[in-house]
């Protein structure tokens, strides 16, 4: 692999971690759930939370991590532990 390619993977596993990346896809619904409940686009709640549209989208779809469960449930009405 040539460095300028290493740079980039490196630079995307650094953002969104692979092995961090939540695997509970029911989570995921019930944040899509709740967000659509607040009638919020992913654009809107990932600014509200301060995180990238891409980690909503994410977590609504493999389920969030526990740092970006802890970060939509204030917004979302929940306890962090019902998002995970």
């Amino acid at each position: 692999m040539d460095e300028a390619l290493a740079g980039n993977v490196d630079r995307v596993n650094q953002a969104v971690p692979l092995a961090t990346m939540g695997t509970n896809p029911a989570a995921g619904a019930r944040i899509r759930e709740l967000r659509r409940c607040l009638s919020l686009s992913q654009a809107q709640l990932a600014a509200e939370v301060g995180l990238a549209v891409s980690t909503i989208h994410l977590s609504e779809k493999h389920g969030p991590t526990a740092r970006v469960a802890a970060q939509l449930a204030p917004i979302l009405g929940c306890k962090a532990d019902d998002l995970t």
